[in-house]
């Protein structure tokens, strides 16, 4: 380590050191203990007008005052000092008090402005309450670049109480800048360089040079150095967490590639963004694999703010996201190999649309080794990627083939070219004969029934079965008769704050319109594991199933559970959760689905339900109440259903391996007005239907499902075992598209307004040659 290096380290840990002893330095904020009523504080402020009343009562004890927040309205509120506080970049500061909230979420911060007193950040070094009751908060924070001024806030959104005492700002130092040279790290087809402010410059062989930006303010490079030609070790004080993180370079010797290392001891409450984030240019798009896939340009402010798990369905379903330069084919991709912990962050940035990669602790440290791979790809877009994932599948044992799993279980044969049927008021042997004479060939039955009525919808070849959960219980003192309660509240999953963690709540109607709400709770996934293996096996022996839906498994969350009797890890969480399927799939010899999706799944599940519906952009209460009517909105036109910016980049890796449906709340006679889009998007995807109806609407509608049917499912059963090779937009406004398959079948699908080379609009073309 070079001489500014130790100069550096030494003196953060110093200030840090200064600040964790609690350094009785000047307190920044004016009256923070209020003793002087609200002298050097404005008003409280409410974005809905009217909706925050501030007051000063009795604090922790009678000789201490706290503010207390009152808030309810649905948006955000804020009080805070009178004038702003003159200060340098790179200087260290110490935010702290006591402080306590119901309900709504209070935290301290401040704003930081530039020269021009511009805003750069509303609520920088916020931190707040973590569980109920007082407790002392505290974080340091490190002024960014540019930051001329700061002003000491109490914020939070939504209704709730938030009380405050003695609000504290300590100024405990500054932070010189390292004084070290860029590192240069090769190999044959990637060269690296690394500077001290964190900014990376990757030059491919082939294709432009990919920027990084330089790590975010609230993280300190302690130093930099190459360890040979291919590797160079970069640490980082993250201010935060008071955390040293080392982040190990890898460029690989013959791939356009590099990976970094993560490794950090210590305590760890906030996530890690390192390093800085892809500097994107003017007309790339950003790629993702929510659910089946999406992309958008990076202008767009469609996703900005949000951000995405890389552990849970309704998150990223592979753990990726890459940006592709549509005129070159161009892309670089991020892939997340230990994505237990963690998500992707998505912003703008110099307004543009970025993504950040962010580590998340695991019991609040760092943890394990955490690993992420930087890939570079010169030409193929999105196809390019999702194929670069599929290789990385392939070697990394998340990919088993339909064909491979209908060796080992015939029954898989029965699913490909399959209509998932789902329906509770009508005769279910009389249903599926009636199918069966109209044409429905392959039916997956997905109510259940009883012994015989299962037995005789497997002898018309159909594939019978039923919904499962293992999640989810209820109070037996609160709850419906068909609810289950086994476990309660022995087994339930206890957050950090001490709670137990709330799972499913059902509505239940009644007859004039008003509605019961039944709260259901996490059980430990441990717990659902050693409850499956004993009732699956007694329910089989009574009941032939030949197909088992897994409700939740693979949509929510692996979770973190702080319950002493049962703790675990997201990890161990995702593997009780895959032995469940596992046991279904190799041990019970179930077809086995489940909701949603996630790739650590794929070898021991046969269909996804909701795969095919990106899960932000669903229908209203689409989960709670799934056969009413919703008019379709703006955001679900334009993206779910919509042919501009939806993608199949889970086809792309994974169609050979999974059947996709669509969730049975956005089934696809969910909107009838959107039933030829639905249509249009399972063919030219090659995934199937799923049909939710009841007898007035069978009635009304079975020549409509008979049609989709056809078109889709006849389609399907060919290309169903297939590879999904390719998928091209055929016409600039991505009206035209075309996938191509393994077996050399293909299919042209026009979305568009007006005919193209004789396929008309809303109609498509297959072929079985190229």
């Amino acid at each position: 380590m070079g001489q500014t290096e130790t100069m550096v380290s030494t003196l953060i840990a110093v200030a840090l050191l200064t600040a964790r002893q609690g350094f009785q330095g000047t307190n920044l904020v004016v009256n923070g203990s209020f003793h002087q009523d609200w002298e050097g504080w404005t008003s409280v402020w409410s974005r809905d007008e009217g909706a925050a009343k501030a007051t000063l009562v009795e604090g922790r004890s009678g000789s201490r005052r706290a503010a207390l927040i009152k808030h309810t309205g649905k948006l955000d509120w804020a009080i805070q000092q009178q004038k702003p506080i003159p200060v340098a970049p790179r200087q260290i500061f110490e935010i702290s008090g006591w402080m306590r909230s119901e309900e709504g979420n209070g935290t301290l911060s401040v704003v930081t402005k530039d020269a021009k007193g511009e805003t750069i950040d509303w609520t920088f070094g916020s931190v707040g309450p973590k569980k109920p009751g007082w407790q002392h908060v505290r974080r340091i924070f490190v002024t960014p670049n540019g930051c001329q001024s700061i002003l000491f806030r109490i914020v939070g959104t939504g209704p709730g109480q938030t009380w405050v005492e003695d609000p504290t700002l300590i100024k405990t130092g500054t932070v010189p800048e390292l004084n070290s040279a860029p590192v240069t790290i090769k190999g044959a087809n990637l060269t690296m360089r690394i500077s001290p402010d964190g900014s990376i410059l990757a030059s491919p062989k082939e294709g432009k040079p990919w920027k990084y930006s330089a790590i975010q303010p609230e993280y300190l490079a302690k130093s930099l150095k190459a360890i040979d030609s291919h590797t160079a070790l970069f640490e980082v004080l993250d201010i935060a967490n008071e955390l040293t993180v080392s982040l190990q370079f890898m460029v690989d010797a013959q791939k356009p590639e590099a990976s970094i290392l993560y490794q950090a001891t210590g305590p760890m409450e906030t996530n890690i963004s390192l390093p800085g984030s892809l500097v994107t240019r003017p007309g790339q798009w950003l790629i993702l694999p929510m659910n089946e896939g999406i992309r958008f340009p990076v202008e767009s402010d469609a996703i900005a703010g949000w951000s995405l798990v890389t552990y849970g369905g309704h998150g990223l379903c592979m753990p990726w996201t890459g940006v592709v330069d549509p005129e070159t084919g161009q892309s670089a991709m991020t892939i997340l190999q230990t994505p237990d912990d963690a998500d992707m962050e998505f912003k703008k940035q110099d307004g543009l649309l970025t993504f950040q990669p962010r580590w998340e602790p695991s019991h609040q440290r760092l943890g394990y080794y955490r690993r992420m791979l930087l890939s570079y790809i010169d030409k193929g877009g999105f196809v390019a990627m999702a194929k670069r994932y599929r290789s990385y599948a392939k070697t990394n044992g998340l990919f088993k083939t339909l064909a491979t799993k209908k060796a080992e279980n015939p029954n898989v044969d029965r699913l490909i070219g399959a209509v998932n049927i789902w329906n509770w008021d009508m005769d279910g042997v009389a249903l599926c004969k009636e199918m069966k004479a109209m044409g429905f060939d392959r039916v997956l039955w997905s109510r259940g029934g009883t012994a015989s009525e299962v037995k005789a919808i497997a002898d018309m070849g159909f594939l019978p079965g039923r919904y499962d959960i293992y999640q989810d219980v209820w109070d037996p003192k609160n709850s419906l008769s068909w609810m289950p309660t086994e476990g309660w509240p022995e087994d339930l999953v206890i957050e950090p704050n001490g709670e137990w963690m709330k799972g499913w709540a059902h509505p239940d109607k009644h007859a004039d319109g008003s509605i019961t709400w039944y709260q259901g709770g996490v059980i430990s996934s441990g717990a659902g594991l050693v409850r499956a293996k004993k009732k699956i096996p007694e329910d089989l022996a009574k009941i032939p199933y030949l197909a088992r839906f897994i409700d939740t498994t693979t949509a929510s969350p692996f979770r973190e559970d702080y319950n002493p009797n049962h703790p675990l890890t997201r990890s161990q969480d995702r593997a009780n959760k895959m032995a469940l399927l596992a046991f279904c799939s190799k041990d019970m010899k179930q077809v086995v689905g489940t909701e949603t999706g996630i790739d650590p799944s794929v070898p021991v599940v046969e269909y996804y339900e909701g795969m095919m519906s990106l899960g932000p952009y669903r229908l209203p209460d689409a989960g709670t109440f799934m056969m009413d009517y919703k008019k379709p909105t703006p955001d679900f036109l334009k993206y779910q259903v919509g042919a501009t910016y939806r993608i199949p980049l889970w086809e792309l890796v994974y169609h050979d391996c999974t059947v996709a449906q669509w969730y049975w709340g956005d089934a696809s006679n969910k909107a009838p007005e959107v039933w030829d889009q639905r249509d249009l998007l399972n063919i030219l995807y090659g995934t199937a239907p799923l049909l939710m109806f009841d007898k007035d609407r069978w009635a009304k509608e079975k020549p409509r499902m008979l049609q989709t049917y056809k078109n889709v499912c006849e389609w399907t059963r060919k290309v169903g075992y297939d590879e999904m090779l390719t998928h091209e937009d055929l016409t600039f406004d991505h009206s035209v598209q075309r996938t191509t398959f393994s077996s050399g079948r293909s299919v042209i699908v026009n979305f568009g307004e007006i005919p193209y080379k004789g396929i008309k609009p809303m109609s498509f073309k297959t072929s079985d040659k190229n």
